[in-house]
């Protein structure tokens, strides 16, 4: 059986069991693979596996960790870092239960991608024979054998065997069409093809690929759409068509990173005729991204890569930089396979690197910062040898040491800079903490380095225990411990009241932790030292509003120059709508709300079904705005902006949703319908009003209608029900409230007869 039939086939019987939301769990995460959605792929995963569990299904553990392991070695690039998973994952997925599995053919998928990216070269053999092994076991109507053939020729193309690359995709092209499979591999030639310089071969496949996805004739996944525009950059690179190729090439920074190794390919070529654009800041960018492959344990890829931007660093001057990434590069030289000149390649590299030499300093080392601070253009990477010279002359220079620490850290070298800093605090044991100790601790931290912080911290204790007291409360607040950042803050404020960052920690935790009351005393504290109080009276007013002071939230508003129609009293204004949105397992639910005040609103949509109802609660807001309002004017009238739910005031209590839909029955009647509804107490909600559905039986498209019931708390789901068959017997199409009927143990068949004319 193949795949996606498998999978057509458990949708079906999840959803006839009544759990559409694991059919949308199990699609959404192929999807967010697929589309480069890479945390919203890892947020949907504990869910998927706690799926896969309570249903006792092998196979669809199978899916889940092939999917995971998608999202992992072809979105990050992982590649030592995921072994275990993927081995565990290829041990599984053989076992007696799982082995017939269709997903289980492409566990051999993950298992070469991983080892493909830990050593491509070392690696290439045994991934061929794993490939070939598996190609026997499917035929081409199997999505796997497009799959498994174009990695079979990646193997190839590891070893520069690109002919033979050439000649396995064409064979294999004609066993899909002698099946009658209308597919080809196309795609899968380019990079041979360029790798023999027929570019300009590959560059027409490259368009005639975007081409149909521009013209929606075959529709591309993220992943594949950005590897298409990348590939087909570094070909109209490779051909001189300079301005072409970088109008092609996506922004870096929306590249995931399989494709920002291509990207650094088609640079490394555009770059020598255009160094201007050779920016420190580009380096930096590259940099950070070999730190990920080196975290990976990608070390092939690093090394390859960390000689090309290496090179691109030497050539604007960068030795420090240059040399930094050869060392990198040869600290994962002993986890490689097979060596194939990589070391050779990188003693290249050292050879041109001492062939450079820094440059001088351009003052005395100890007018080096105010000439510096004088400079209208700075350039870290340049500054990085005269600073660490001049840290050399003058070693216990704080200023000079904290400086040099930035610089490195500005170009994607924190670690260095950290150390460079610790060694300093090393050698000043004494010393009250300073720019040194801070820098140190919050780039600790913001690596999740937390038990370097936490040593940090321990240092301080006896010199300074307000500071040790401050990063810990940093720690905890980066952990979400928020009870254990209290005591840590309220300790080192005793010895600084006014300490800004101090008040926002502590107000901070205060509010997680639904002391609303000592929160907003906190907020108020802080906004009382502020010069720019504003973002603090607002956060204030949501704690105040949350606690029930409104003497309090009028303070605040009054500050802010908010008029009220009551002086005294809650505030229950009638303003704008608002969308509010809300997090379920980490994916957002937006309601239409109306504005009430400052920050709280009335929800007036009805909850999706199957999730908490929300409708008529009144809720305290964040009142920062979520989206940007569009720039045009027109639009910008009717844009409505979306703020995050903070805490309900009064809950609706409103029972579930339930869905109502079918052939539209007439505006008269419909109002009808919807009248008797909320007279019973029920809350309805009407979506889009120019809704058409398509009578399966006629042919013929209609208007449809849709809408949501939220049940009277008063009342009962079998009450709802009774009141729906009464109102609309008389309808000549009919609704359909499916799950309601089911849930009430009804007689169904009308409802899905409805459903499947109208193809609901």
């Amino acid at each position: 059986m193949e795949m996606w039939k498998w999978f057509e086939k458990l949708a079906r019987s999840l959803r006839e069991a009544g759990q559409e939301a694991s059919v949308n769990l199990l699609e959404e995460l192929s999807d967010h693979v697929g589309e480069l959605e890479i945390e919203r792929a890892d947020a949907l995963l504990p869910e998927a596996r706690a799926l896969a569990k309570s249903l006792q299904n092998p196979w669809l553990e199978v899916f889940v960790g092939h999917w995971e392991m998608r999202n992992r070695l072809d979105n990050k690039l992982e590649g030592e870092s995921a072994l275990p998973d993927v081995v565990a994952l290829f041990e599984r997925a053989h076992r007696a239960d799982a082995i017939d599995c269709p997903q289980s053919v492409c566990a051999t998928q993950d298992l070469v991608d991983c080892y493909a990216n830990i050593d491509a070269i070392g690696f290439a053999a045994e991934n061929r024979a794993a490939i070939a092994e598996t190609l026997q076991r499917i035929d081409p109507s199997w999505n796997c054998f497009l799959c498994h053939s174009t990695l079979y020729a990646s193997t190839l193309n590891a070893e520069s065997r690109h002919e033979e690359a050439l000649a396995w995709l064409e064979a294999q092209e004609k066993k899909l069409h002698a099946a009658g499979i209308d597919a080809d591999l196309q795609s899968s030639r380019t990079g041979p093809l360029m790798a023999l310089g027929r570019v300009e071969e590959a560059l027409r496949i490259l368009e005639a690929e975007a081409a149909k996805d521009a013209d929606g004739d075959n529709y591309m996944w993220e992943s594949d759409r950005q590897n298409t525009q990348v590939m087909h950059a570094l070909a109209l690179a490779k051909l001189g068509r300079d301005e072409e190729a970088w109008a092609t090439l996506p922004p870096w920074e929306r590249t995931a990173p399989p494709n920002q190794l291509r990207w650094i390919d088609a640079a490394a070529i555009l770059l020598t005729r255009a160094p201007e654009r050779n920016t420190w800041q580009l380096g930096s960018s590259f940099q950070a991204a070999l730190e990920q492959l080196s975290r990976n344990g990608s070390h092939r890829l690093l090394i390859q890569n960390a000689l090309i931007v290496a090179r691109l660093a030497l050539s604007r001057g960068a030795r420090w930089s240059a040399g930094r990434l050869l060392t990198l590069a040869r600290q994962h030289l002993p986890s490689l396979k097979t060596d194939a000149g990589a070391a050779a390649s990188l003693d290249a590299l050292e050879a041109e690197i001492s062939r450079s030499t820094p440059p001088p300093l351009p003052v005395a080392a100890d007018e080096l910062l105010n000439w510096l601070s004088e400079q209208e253009t700075r350039n870290p990477e340049t500054e990085i040898d005269w600073l660490l010279a001049a840290h050399h002359q003058r070693p216990d220079d704080q200023p000079l040491a904290t400086l040099a620490a930035s610089a490195m850290q500005a170009c994607g070298a924190p670690a260095e800079g950290e150390n460079l800093l610790r060694a300093w605090l090393e050698h000043h044991p004494a010393v009250a903490p300073g720019d040194a100790a801070i820098q140190l601790f919050n780039s600790l931290l913001n690596r999740g380095e937390l038990e370097r912080g936490e040593q940090l911290a321990h240092h301080f204790d006896a010199v300074e225990p307000p500071f040790a007291c401050w990063c810990r409360a940093r720690i905890a607040a980066h952990e979400q411990r928020w009870a254990d950042v209290i005591p840590q803050a309220e300790s080192a404020l005793r010895a600084e009241p006014e300490r800004e960052s101090l008040l926002r920690l502590l107000a901070e935790a205060l509010q997680k932790q639904q002391r609303f009351a000592e929160a907003a005393a906190a907020w108020r504290r802080l906004a009382d030292v502020l010069e720019e109080p504003s973002p603090a009276l607002w956060d204030h007013m949501i704690c105040a509003t949350a606690a029930g002071d409104w003497d309090a939230v009028r303070a605040s508003a009054a500050r802010l120059d908010f008029k009220f129609d009551s002086s005294s009293g809650p505030i229950n204004e009638d303003w704008e709508w608002a969308i509010i949105r809300y997090f379920d397992n980490g994916e957002p639910y937006d309601y239409y709300a109306r504005r009430t005040g400052p920050v709280t609103a009335r929800i007036l949509e009805n909850s999706v079904p199957r999730r908490a109802q929300h409708v008529l609660d009144e809720i305290v807001f964040d009142a920062t705005f979520l989206e940007p309002a569009p720039e045009d004017e027109e639009a910008r009238k009717r844009f409505v902006y979306t703020y995050a739910f903070i805490h309900t005031l009064r809950a609706g209590e409103y029972g579930p949703s339930w869905q109502v839909e079918g052939a539209h029955p007439g505006e008269a009647r419909l109002k009808a319908l919807i009248a008797s509804l909320e007279q019973h107490g029920h809350q309805v909600w009407l979506y889009d009003s120019e809704y058409e559905i398509k009578d399966q039986e006629t042919d013929q498209s209609l208007p449809g209608v849709y809408f949501t019931i939220a049940s009277n708390p008063a009342s009962s789901a079998h009450a709802l029900h009774k009141l729906l068959i009464q109102e609309t017997q008389d309808l000549p199409l009919g609704l359909s409230w499916l799950r309601l009927a089911e849930h009430c143990g009804a007689d169904a068949t009308a409802h899905r007869a409805i459903i499947e004319r109208y193809g609901l």
